[in-house]
C-alpha cells in the first residue's frame, strides 16, 4: 500500500501515491463542509478521509467494490479515480436517458462523461454518517438513514456550493431515466437488498433519496436536517415511517410520490 499523509487539514488525509492534488482537494471539502455539519448537529465527530486508489482500495475499504463511496466507524473512503463503477453509471445514464437530459450530461461532465465530480458530492454524504456511527441511533429504516444524510448533502451545496448543487442535481436528475434492468428493487422497504441486485440499484436509491432531500430541503427548510437527526439519535424504540411523517407537513406527501 502506498498511501502518502498530507499535512495541514483539521482531520487526517491521505491518499494513494500520484493522487496528491486530488487528495488536497477533497481534504479542502471535508474539512469546510464537516465544520458546516457540526454546526447545524451540535457535535464534530472524529474524522479521517482516505482517497484510494484502486490498488490501494482493498486495504482500506470494507465494500470492496472500488468507486463505491463508504464511511466506518470515524473512517471515510472514497476513489481516487474515474473507476469501473463511475463509468458503468455514465453508460447507464446515457443509455436511458432522453435527449435534453443527455445534452445536460455532457455539459455539465463533459464528451466523454466523467462523473468523478458527481461522486465527490457523495464525500459529504458521507461524512454526515460520522453522526451516526459515532453515537447511539435508534434503529430505522435503511432509506430513513440514507435520506438524512442526503439531507445533509444538500443542506451544504444549497448553502456553500450552488455551481456543486447544479452538476448534482444534473446526475440526479438522470438518475431517474436507469434502464429497468438495473433497478431490480425499487420500494423504500427493499433497499436493504438493494446492493445484492446491483449496485447500480443501490446508486438509484441514493440518487433518487438525493431528490426526494433536494425537494424537502425546499419544501421543509434548513430546520428539518438537525430535526430528522435528532429523531433518529439516542436508544429509543425503532423509527416508524409515521414518526418521519410527523417532522414537518412536507414530508408525508413527498414520501407519497416516491420513486419521484
Amino acid at each position: 500500500m502506498a498511501l502518502v499523509h498530507l499535512e495541514g487539514f483539521a482531520l487526517p488525509v491521505s491518499v494513494s501515491a500520484g493522487f496528491e492534488d486530488r487528495g488536497r482537494a477533497l481534504g479542502a471539502l471535508a474539512e469546510e463542509a464537516l465544520a458546516w455539519l457540526a454546526q447545524r448537529l451540535g457535535w464534530r465527530p472524529a474524522a479521517r478521509l482516505t482517497v484510494a486508489d484502486e490498488h490501494d482500495w482493498g486495504a482500506v475499504a470494507e465494500v470492496p467494490a472500488y468507486g463505491v463511496p463508504q464511511t466506518w466507524g470515524d473512517h471515510t473512503i472514497v476513489a481516487a479515480d474515474d473507476g469501473p463503477l463511475s463509468r458503468e453509471l455514465a453508460a447507464a445514464f446515457l443509455e436511458g436517458s432522453p435527449p435534453g437530459v443527455r445534452e445536460a450530461l455532457h455539459r455539465e461532465f463533459g464528451d466523454p462523461v466523467s462523473l468523478l465530480r458527481f461522486f465527490d458530492h457523495n464525500l459529504i454524504h458521507e461524512l454526515v454518517h460520522l453522526f451516526c456511527e459515532q453515537t447511539s441511533m435508534r434503529p430505522a429504516p435503511l432509506w430513513v438513514v440514507e435520506l438524512l444524510c442526503n439531507l445533509g448533502m444538500v443542506g451544504y451545496l444549497v448553502e456553500r456550493d450552488p455551481d456543486g448543487l447544479r452538476s448534482l442535481r444534473v446526475g440526479t436528475a438522470a438518475s431517474a431515466y436507469l434502464p429497468d434492468r438495473y433497478v431490480v428493487c425499487r420500494a423504500l422497504d427493499e433497499m436493504e437488498r438493494s446492493f445484492d441486485a446491483s449496485s447500480l440499484n443501490f446508486g438509484w436509491y441514493i440518487m433518487r433519496l438525493t431528490a426526494l432531500a433536494d425537494d424537502l430541503w425546499v419544501a421543509a427548510g434548513p430546520a428539518l436536517y438537525p430535526a430528522w437527526y435528532e429523531l433518529l439519535r439516542g436508544d429509543g424504540p425503532p423509527v416508524t415511517v409515521d414518526d418521519v411523517v410527523a417532522l414537518h407537513p412536507a414530508v408525508g406527501p413527498a414520501l407519497a410520490r416516491w420513486p419521484l
